[in-house]
């Protein structure tokens, strides 16, 4: 599956990672 744009996919998924990743880590902090 590619896309028109394979950078926009590319972004998108490095951000939703970074998003994930700071979201886990904001919620294992506030856990604490």
């Amino acid at each position: 599956m590619h896309g028109a744009v394979p950078g926009i996919g590319i972004s998108t998924l490095i951000y939703g990672t970074v998003w994930l990743v700071t979201l886990t880590a904001r919620a294992f902090r506030s856990r604490r």
